[in-house]
């Protein structure tokens, strides 16, 4: 074998065995980049996964935004007036129909009861008619609250 020859496939041995060790450090640690992004799609797919249940539960719910500072939202769903406010006995939420069926008037809560300011109708929190002139209760509807975000389901 020649010199030339012998030094040439040694420089070409040099450079093929010192590859790997500048690709190691020109990469930046990929070992713990893989993991890293290995971790990632991980969490990525648990917020999918979180998501998606939360999305499951509300799904035959419509968004009706989020309770004002009094613990209480009046809103329309699909044509139906809806009045969602917390129990305050528990701090569950209700969602009902306002509209007193005697003349039409809207409901609020008052202490423990919900109450027609027109003619004095008192309804239960569950819409339960307790002290006329209305001759019936109001609708009742499902209520979900998602973080700050509460859905509602009008039949």
């Amino acid at each position: 074998m020649e010199r030339r020859q012998f030094v040439g496939l040694f420089g070409l041995g040099l450079l093929a065995s010192s590859f790997p060790t500048i690709l190691a450090a020109c990469s930046g640690g990929s070992e713990s980049t893989a993991v890293n992004e290995a971790e990632e799609a991980a969490a990525n797919d648990g917020a999918i996964a979180e998501a998606e249940d939360a999305a499951s539960l509300v799904a035959d719910f419509t968004a009706v935004g989020s309770l004002d500072a009094n613990g209480e939202l009046s809103t329309e769903v699909n044509g139906q007036k809806v009045y969602v406010f917390r129990n305050p006995s528990d701090q569950s939420l209700v969602a009902v129909d306002p509209t007193c069926n005697h003349r039409g008037c809207p409901v609020k809560l008052a202490d423990a009861d919900l109450v027609c300011d027109c003619h004095g109708s008192r309804f239960a929190l569950d819409g339960e008619l307790l002290q006329g002139p209305a001759t019936a209760g109001l609708p009742r509807y499902e209520v979900r609250e998602e973080g700050e975000n509460i859905f509602v389901k009008v039949a």
